[in-house]
C-alpha cells in the first residue's frame, strides 16, 4: 500500500506545477534567507516581463 501511495503522490506532484511567480504576485510568499537578493530581483524582474 505505501508503495501506491507513493506512486499516486509522484504521480500528482507530475501533474501539477507550483507557479511561485503567481503567488508572489498575489501576495503569498515569503522568502526567506536570500544572502545577497539575487534570486528576489530574478523573480521580480520575471514579474514585471509578465504584467
Amino acid at each position: 500500500m505505501k508503495s501506491l501511495d507513493h506512486k499516486l503522490y509522484m504521480f500528482y506532484k507530475s501533474i501539477t506545477k507550483y507557479d511561485l511567480v503567481s503567488k508572489i504576485k498575489e501576495d503569498h510568499a515569503l522568502l526567506v534567507g536570500e544572502g545577497n537578493l539575487s534570486f528576489t530581483m530574478s523573480l521580480i524582474k520575471k514579474i514585471t516581463s509578465i504584467t
